[in-house]
């Protein structure tokens, strides 16, 4: 028995095709296949698993945040009675991952595979989510700042996040 009920793959920008999001696809896909564990998503055109079927997502219109992305996890979670979910974002990414599906009182770990690609891979000229465009972009003018918001105020982080 595998330690986990599911794997949820986190998008770094947009859109799909962006080498980072390629990677964390791959990455998800081996792993369910690996494991025989369903991939999550959300929203639908964040990633393309193809015909794949061990595959389920769901959509939210707006923004693609963290925290909806997660919000949907949990619904589909209560739905299907998973508990232990397989995260599969950038490294940059994981630890809000980890806090956000915790939140939400489901157990998780992460896949430390994808940290094999490197850093490079991770930003993008090309991505609509403008802090995930360079290294400097994500952490000065994203990050740090909103681990500062999160710190002070989390319903505030939410509240934005969900717009």
């Amino acid at each position: 028995m595998t330690e986990f009920d599911v794997i949820f793959p986190l998008n770094f920008g947009a859109p799909a095709q962006l080498p980072a999001n390629l990677a964390i696809a791959a990455t998800a896909l081996r792993e369910s296949r690996r494991l025989k564990l369903p991939i999550f998503f959300a929203p639908k055109q964040i990633f393309d698993f193809g015909d794949y079927p061990n595959q389920f997502s769901s959509d939210f219109a707006g923004y693609i945040s963290t925290v909806k992305q997660v919000r949907a996890l949990a619904a589909a979670a209560a739905e299907r009675g998973w508990r232990r979910v397989l995260i599969i974002a950038a490294p940059a990414h994981i630890w809000r991952a980890l806090r956000d599906v915790r939140a939400q009182g489901l157990s998780a770990a992460n896949d430390d595979s994808i940290r094999a690609y490197p850093r490079s891979l991770w930003y993008s000229k090309r991505s609509t989510h403008r802090q995930t465009t360079s290294w400097w972009r994500w952490w000065f003018t994203w990050e740090l700042p909103a681990r500062a918001v999160i710190l002070v105020c989390r319903g505030c982080y939410e509240r934005r996040a969900l717009h």
